[in-house]
């Protein structure tokens, strides 16, 4: 009788309860982590050996940028070609230049008026930092509104003690950047005037 008693408490303390196969079952469905699986699963990979003919990965090159040299910014003053600052008597005293890629007829047109300006500017009586001013905001405006001839009136310089000021300096004005590149060509129709001819450019869809 003692035996069989012992030996069912024995059996009784040995077998797991409700409670602790439970837990064990939990523990046995938890996720395992992520950084334990992956280095079961990259056990038993080996890197492959490393030789003088493996292919170096591929990088595609970047494509170059389409620019447009003519929105590009200007530092410089451009050069004017068949120059001329009106102080020979080849032509009366008038001014004359053109752009290196422009057509030399254009300044022959020029001085005998055959364009008709689009724009008057008036520099005369003018002082020369506010007559360089004037010059530049016309250009400017008549670019943007796509306007080509322009009719500067500078004046002979005749009351002026230092000469003809604003005529002397009047190509150093349009060769200034930004405008130098936007000038084709430029001559005089007499010595107090000179058409300036700017680039032609499309004309804006109405």
């Amino acid at each position: 009788m003692g035996r069989s008693k012992t030996s069912k408490t024995s059996k009784k303390a040995t077998s797991p309860t409700a409670a602790e196969r439970a837990s064990a079952d939990a523990i046995a469905d938890a996720p395992a982590d992520d950084a334990v699986l992956f280095d079961q699963a990259m056990a038993e990979v080996a890197p492959l050996p490393a030789g003088p003919g493996d292919a170096v990965p591929f990088a595609p090159r970047p494509r170059p940028l389409k620019i447009d040299p003519a929105l590009l910014p200007v530092t410089q003053a451009v050069t004017f070609v068949d120059l001329e600052h009106g102080r020979g008597a080849a032509h009366a005293g008038r001014l004359a230049g053109r752009a290196a890629d422009a057509p030399p007829a254009l300044v022959a047109q020029l001085r005998r008026g055959e364009m008709t300006p689009d724009v008057v500017v008036d520099l005369h009586g003018l002082r020369a930092e506010t007559a360089r001013y004037t010059l530049h905001r016309a250009i400017d405006d008549a670019w943007r509104e796509r306007l080509q001839v322009l009719l500067v009136i500078h004046g002979r310089g005749r009351r002026s003690p230092d000469g003809p000021v604003l005529k002397a300096a009047l190509p150093d004005w349009l060769a200034e950047p930004p405008r130098g590149p936007r000038v084709w060509a430029f001559a005089g129709r007499d010595p107090g005037a000179t058409f300036v001819l700017l680039r032609p450019r499309r004309r804006k869809k109405s």
